[in-house]
């Protein structure tokens, strides 16, 4: 079975996966180790993996529905085409936001 290797790459969020070849199929024993750093990391990075439009669709879907009631535990996201500077993607931890909070601003205002 492949193992994976994490690397730490954000201050409070982020880490990246190296080892791993998304260009196959694999089993949900395989993605075993990159599940249990979700909770810590929230962000995992795969660079340069060779993901066709189609393999994207049938295994790694990208899907925003984070505001309903059963949120999907992870998503994916590929640069197809990417601008010769910026076009950078800004990822937040909102958690670690809400657990910096002082204790009156967490509560949820009433309506």
């Amino acid at each position: 079975m492949p193992t994976f290797d994490l690397r730490k790459i954000g201050g409070r969020i982020g880490a990246e996966v190296t080892g791993v070849d998304l260009s196959g199929t694999f089993s949900d024993a395989v993605f075993g180790q990159p599940n249990e750093a979700f909770p810590e990391h929230e962000v995992l990075f795969l660079r340069d993996q060779d993901v066709t439009d189609d393999h994207q669709r049938a295994d790694h879907r990208h899907t925003d529905i984070s505001v309903t009631t059963s949120p999907s535990p992870g998503t994916t996201l590929r640069s197809v085409v990417l601008p010769p500077y910026g076009g950078d993607t800004v990822i937040a931890n909102a958690t670690a936001g809400y657990r910096d909070l002082p204790a009156e601003l967490r509560r949820v205002p009433k309506p």
